[in-house]
């Protein structure tokens, strides 16, 4: 995975997220209820819902892409790269992405 980034949307995505996601062509992970997982070209993309938030990760040239689609179905604030989080400082280097 290239980035690891982090959108704030509305409460609307607990009402509609996993049938607004599988619209957009992501598949809802049967180990876990909040991942959704969508490859193109075996390229994934991932997002992991929690509370308000999205979590995104993939090949980095698939997360634009992503993003847009994402808000034509939900109101964001893109936060960018993920620094910290919920008492995690988050780092990465070409290969990897670090929690700590």
């Amino acid at each position: 995975m290239d980035d690891l980034f982090i959108i704030g949307v509305e409460r609307r995505i607990h009402e509609c997220r996993e049938e607004c996601l599988l619209r957009i062509g992501f598949v809802k992970s049967s180990a876990y209820p909040n991942l959704y997982i969508k490859v193109v070209n075996n390229e994934p993309v991932i997002i992991l819902l929690y509370v308000d938030d999205l979590f995104i990760t993939g090949v980095e040239r698939r997360i634009p892409k992503c993003k847009k689609m994402s808000a034509i179905e939900f109101e964001m604030k893109d936060l960018v790269l993920m620094h910290y989080y919920l008492g995690l400082e988050v780092w990465k280097n070409p290969r990897e992405i670090y929690l700590g």
